[in-house]
């Protein structure tokens, strides 16, 4: 993972992801094609949490949580492979727009 926060980024090993809250709830999902391949990505927030730990995380299924945005701060976790084609992917779902 790849902490981001305003100009500066680190790289952090981790096995779960920060959250304020333990009920992540779905909010939307949003379904294309990349390199012929069918994907669907999930969104989910955590409704419940304070103010300052509201987080949107990101879900595809052959890739698990690849990015976890601060809703109130400039502050992301993002997912990072040594496999190019991974990394390729993960690029371009973070470009479209449901992730912007």
């Amino acid at each position: 993972m790849i902490k981001q926060e305003l100009d500066k980024s680190d790289t952090l090993w981790v096995n779960h992801i920060p959250q304020g809250s333990d009920r992540m709830v779905v909010v939307d999902s949003f379904a294309y094609t990349l390199h012929q391949k069918s994907l669907q990505n999930l969104k989910f927030t955590n409704p419940d949490a304070g103010v300052d730990s509201k987080v949107e995380a990101y879900f595809e299924k052959s890739l698990g949580i690849f990015l976890v945005k601060s809703k109130n701060w400039h502050l992301k976790y993002q997912l990072k492979s040594t496999d190019d084609s991974v990394e390729a992917c993960i690029d371009k779902i973070q470009n479209l727009d449901f992730v912007k």
